[in-house]
């Protein structure tokens, strides 16, 4: 087969229409759904055990106390363009995916938007599966966030390592509750922002400066969808049941017990928010917490920074200040007044 031959073969196979692009992908995505559900036990051990080769590739390089970064900025800024991508394209299997259920359910995709959102005919859909591999994949390859991080000897935010050791299993698990949507919607379209302009994209600026704010938003969003699936499954527990009657040998995908998944995937998105509002106090107060952002009262602040200091050992304790969990020193409140300057921190760290 010569040249030519091989390009009509090509553009043979390509899609014409969404219908077509939607079927291929469906059919190559498909196959993978058990063995990357199943890896779902062994994201968070493994996560980190790859944190540990790049530390040991970082130091047996350049050294524990170099500043030499081992990435360039021309792989990160291809690294953070591909997640973007990612990203877009995750949106696209949402919609669909939200669409289809609408369409088996019987609903209006706009005046029935909370049937929907708790659904469970969305395990009927055609586009479950494929969202499914689609997002655990894409947050495999989210653990290279950190990886570069490691090799270049940046710091590690405790928000940054503790949200991708789990949101492997965060989205393994919440797209069975009623964060399915919400989550998958929201947190792709901040990723599409987040990495442009982590790519330095030009005019992505302006919008990069809402992402800590949209981030909580949308985190406090995925708590309330997981509650309400919490306090009244029945409908993704029955859309559960009857798909596992329908496709018995699919069983597999359907032996989540959705209420307690719901439990455990509010636990997360309710550790994230609360990670992210510690890391918004430190953003825009060189001394804050998140103590000072609720406004704690005098003497619960003087009691925690006793209890931390007398408790935490000293590394342990500046770390957890940095991250803007604990009290620092210096913002420990008077007996009469309390800290009250503002200042801006300067620059912004990646966090996710």
């Amino acid at each position: 087969m010569n040249a030519e031959d091989k390009m009509s073969t090509l553009l043979a196979s390509l899609p014409t229409s969404i219908d077509q692009l939607n079927a291929q992908l469906i059919d190559a995505l498909e196959p993978y759904a058990k063995d990357m559900a199943d890896y779902t036990t062994y994201s968070f051990p493994i996560y980190f055990g790859i944190l540990a080769a790049a530390r040991m590739i970082r130091v047996g390089t350049v050294g524990s106390g170099s500043k030499t970064a081992l990435v360039s900025q021309g792989v990160q800024f291809v690294h953070n363009v591909f997640l973007a991508l990612q990203s877009a394209y995750l949106m696209y299997v949402v919609y669909f995916l939200y669409m289809d259920t609408a369409k088996i359910a019987g609903l209006d995709p706009v005046s029935d938007f909370m049937e929907i959102m708790v659904s469970g005919k969305r395990s009927q859909s055609k586009f479950f599966r494929m969202a499914l591999v689609s997002f655990l994949a894409s947050k495999l390859y989210e653990t290279l966030d950190t990886v570069i991080l490691i090799l270049n000897g940046k710091p590690l935010l405790m928000l940054h390592v503790w949200h991708h050791a789990t949101t492997y299993a965060a989205f393994c698990t919440g797209l069975f509750t009623g964060a399915g949507f919400w989550i998958g919607m929201l947190n792709s379209f901040i990723h599409v922002v987040m990495y442009l302009y982590y790519a330095k994209v030009p005019g992505m600026k302006v919008i990069a400066k809402y992402i800590t704010s949209m981030q909580i938003f949308h985190l406090f969003g995925g708590a309330v969808w997981n509650a309400l699936t919490y306090m009244n499954p029945p409908s993704l527990t029955q859309g559960v049941r009857s798909s596992l009657l329908r496709n018995p040998e699919e069983a597999w995908r359907f032996s989540a017990d959705v209420k307690s998944w719901s439990a455990f995937n509010a636990f997360l998105c309710f550790s994230y928010f609360f990670l992210f509002l510690a890391f918004f106090s430190k953003k825009y107060h060189r001394n804050g917490s998140i103590w000072t952002l609720f406004a704690a009262p005098k003497g619960v602040q003087r009691s925690v920074l006793s209890i931390q200091t007398a408790v935490l050992p000293k590394g342990v304790c500046a770390y957890l200040q940095d991250q803007g969990l604990l009290i620092r020193t210096e913002q420990a409140p008077a007996e009469k007044t309390l800290l009250t300057t503002e200042d801006k921190a300067a620059g912004s760290k990646k966090s996710m």
